[in-house]
């Protein structure tokens, strides 16, 4: 597009998006593609937390065997995910009695 001016005429260019812009567009098309709705792991089947990341068969095995949990946060109480992995999935995890 081509802009009259004092001296003329001056070219308008579309500025470039910052990498910035594009590492956030990226994730947010990342985030919609995932189911991140919160698993209750008190009722949750047994394919659910395998959706969480991270978390294993055997991870989810000790889940419901260790259930009914007060709290998301018993996980790490109670040993059967670190602080670390539960940091990963605290967002989606819930504990309904």
């Amino acid at each position: 597009m081509t802009i009259p001016t004092k001296s003329g005429s001056a070219r308008l260019t579309r500025p470039k998006p910052c990498v910035a812009t594009k590492a956030v567009v990226e994730g947010v098309k990342e985030g919609m593609g995932r189911d991140n709705k919160a698993v209750d792991i008190n009722r949750a089947s047994r394919e659910d937390p395998l959706n969480l990341p991270g978390i294993t068969e055997h991870e989810v095995d000790r889940i419901i065997a260790a259930r009914p949990f007060n709290h998301a946060h018993n996980l790490v109480d109670r040993h059967i995910v670190s602080k670390t992995e539960y940091d990963r999935i605290r967002d989606r995890v819930i504990a309904v009695h």
